[in-house]
């Protein structure tokens, strides 16, 4: 693998958990909250980690910097703007808080597909796992115009800058085959924690 810049990274902590019944990034994970054990592998592999959040006071506990939304559309195009318009770095990872068995061996090898596109992005059967890739500062322009044309589908995003489509069992193979789990509901939650537990046993 090339020697590539490390990324910036960035984790967003927006969305009501409405099935979860609570906000899922404050849910105990092993001896961490959640949040903590998404910063603590992120850190791994990028510059900094930054918080976009409209809800501040709720990570008083962490010195990580925290951001707001700049747009109020309750959607994922919101909080990937914020990060981008905030993060100090020009490649920046950007993950989303239901994804709690994230592994950051993905960051280098996503970055490294970048080439000339601006953003890599991995794709499953379900469909890109858009909030957990790599972007560049650059797309903040064509982000921007979406908002102003009411057009506030992340997936269009990929239509309008250059993006590289990782498959996910590439990703898979790297890191381990539960990496994109998504956790909404409190089963889920729980099937989360036995995966994890597992996990830290293999390794």
């Amino acid at each position: 693998m090339k020697n590539i810049k490390k990324p910036g990274g960035i984790i967003l902590l927006g969305g009501k958990s409405k099935r979860m019944g609570t906000d899922k990034y404050l849910l105990p994970f092993f001896n961490l909250t959640l949040v903590e054990r998404l910063i603590a592998e992120l850190e791994k592999a990028v510059q900094e980690v930054i918080l976009i959040t409209n809800e501040p006071e709720k990570l008083n506990f962490l010195p990580h910097k925290k951001y707001p939304d700049h747009y109020t559309i309750p959607c994922a195009l919101t909080g990937l703007h914020a990060g981008l318009k905030n993060s100090k770095c020009e490649l920046n990872f950007v993950l989303a808080c239901d994804l709690p068995l994230f592994d950051s061996r993905m960051i280098p090898y996503l970055t490294e597909q970048l080439s000339n596109a601006t953003v890599a992005v991995p794709k499953t059967s379900k469909g890109f796992e858009a909030l957990c890739a790599v972007y560049s500062k650059k797309n903040l322009a064509e982000i921007e115009k979406m908002f102003y044309e009411k057009n506030y589908a992340i997936h269009d995003l990929f239509d309008r800058i250059p993006t590289a489509v990782v498959a996910a069992d590439k990703i898979e193979a790297l890191t381990h085959r539960h990496v994109f789990f998504n956790m909404n509901t409190p089963a889920e939650y729980e099937e989360a924690q036995k995966i994890y537990g597992t996990l830290k046993k293999k390794s």
